[in-house]
């Protein structure tokens, strides 16, 4: 099922709205928890193969320009399996780090039963605390 995903963080200077396609098997109806652990694996496939996909370019670049392929490079190969992956998300959901919408609807509770229709939107809204004084 084609959905699309915003993500938009509070507080900050950019105001643009990130707004993607998604492709992910949903089945209607579903509870709010199990469409973020479909999310979460969805996200986490596409990372893994953007990593793959930056290492070779890396190294097909660097042997076009400096002849040789270095590994000494900082890429983060901190590997987190998916269910701590997923754990992560629902906690963060449960404390409040961020809110998500579908489509004007807020979403509130883990085990809501959503019926997610094809071209839905999802807002994802990362919220900041506020820190600092005035004076």
């Amino acid at each position: 099922m084609i959905v699309f995903v915003q993500q938009k963080s509070l507080g900050s200077k950019q105001e643009k709205i990130l707004k993607k396609e998604v492709d992910i098997p949903l089945p209607s109806p579903i509870n709010l928890r199990t469409f973020l652990s479909h999310f979460v694996q969805y996200e986490l496939n596409a990372f893994n193969r953007r990593l793959a996909d930056s290492l070779l370019l890396n190294s097909l670049e660097q042997i076009e320009t400096q002849g040789k392929v270095s590994f000494g490079d900082r890429i983060n190969s901190n590997s987190i399996s998916e269910a701590e992956a997923i754990d992560i998300v629902l906690q963060a959901f449960e404390d409040g780090l961020f809110a998500l919408f579908h489509n004007d609807d807020p979403l509130e509770d883990l085990d809501e039963s959503l019926i997610p229709k094809e071209h839905d939107v999802f807002s994802f809204i990362k919220l900041t605390f506020l820190s600092g004084s005035i004076w």
